[in-house]
């Protein structure tokens, strides 16, 4: 049977499409771990309007960057072509149409233009906010997203009216994507690829799961194979993950304690924190604590 071309998000999907028929300016934040869906949750919310610009930023040059906005947003918008290119401009003359925009992979956008967020702060404080216009920032990048968009020293902070941290799909959800699979099976290979549906769209059903991570996974050729690797590489500008590798080996193999971590993959037990805080932001790891702790003091974790 056709996998189903989206799945879930429903709570999701109401918060954006209800944000966008209010009468009112709204800046939206939309980011999470890589290959969960961010784009495709998107892009279905905007999908039956005729108000809505979605363009994806690329790692280009501001100016190719600038320009291929321009391109997708003339299509909706034709007076685009004919106004300054730069973001304040463009912006500004989107929030005057009421225009739902939204960007894709922000980050890049961060990573070429740092003044950016200040410059949206700017055009939104002084033209957007008395709009109707929504304004959607997507980022794969968490480090990013919670440092220059939602942290506290962003110049947009304070600003947003409302934000998704996208999960995995929970297991029922995830089950939709092998309708024809039996229960034993469904949960077998979410209990090994997760709730991830990049991971998930990436299987063959006709095969078994044995086969699947033989073909996806440990195969060189698997699309899967060095997934690892380009989640840490990209979200940290990690060289050498090699520690990272063996601290969730360490956990993966049952060990909980940290001293038992840093044992393991043989670091200082001091310098495990930092190591445990980047995988825990990427949502790799979780941290457990006694129900009767104090989260910010106890050592029992």
């Amino acid at each position: 049977m056709k996998q189903p071309r989206f799945v879930d998000r429903d709570d999701e999907l109401e918060l954006l499409t209800s944000r966008f028929d209010r009468n009112t300016a709204e800046l939206l934040v939309v980011y999470g771990r890589r290959r969960l869906g961010k784009s495709a949750l998107v892009r279905e919310a905007i999908r039956d309007r005729d108000d809505a610009v979605y363009w994806q930023a690329t790692e280009e040059t501001p100016e190719v960057q600038l320009s291929s906005f321009v391109e997708a947003a003339r299509e909706e918008y034709p007076v685009v072509e004919d106004i300054k290119r730069d973001w304040e401009t463009l912006l500004k003359t989107l929030g005057r149409q009421d225009a739902v925009v939204v960007i894709d992979e922000f980050p890049y956008l961060i990573e070429s233009d740092d003044a950016l967020p200040s410059k949206i702060q700017r055009v939104w404080d002084l033209h957007l906010e008395e709009t109707e216009m929504s304004l959607v920032l997507v980022g794969s990048s968490i480090s990013v997203m919670e440092e220059k968009v939602l942290g506290g020293g962003s110049p947009l902070y304070g600003r947003r009216t409302g934000t998704i941290d996208l999960p995995p799909l929970k297991l029922n959800d995830a089950r939709e994507l092998y309708p024809d699979e039996d229960p034993e099976t469904v949960i077998e290979t979410w209990s090994v690829f997760g709730g991830t549906p990049y991971y998930l769209r990436a299987l063959t059903p006709s095969k078994s799961l044995v086969d699947n991570i033989q073909t996806h996974v440990l195969s060189e050729h698997g699309v899967l194979n060095n997934e690892p690797e380009f989640l840490l590489r990209t979200e940290f500008g990690i060289r050498e993950p090699q520690t990272y590798y063996t601290v969730l080996r360490a956990i993966a193999t049952g060990k909980r304690e940290a001293n038992e971590i840093a044992n393991f993959a043989g670091i200082d037990s001091n310098a495990l924190g930092s190591y445990l805080s980047k995988l825990r932001r990427l949502r790799l790891v979780t941290r457990d604590i006694p129900v009767t702790a104090n989260p910010n003091s106890t050592r029992k974790s």
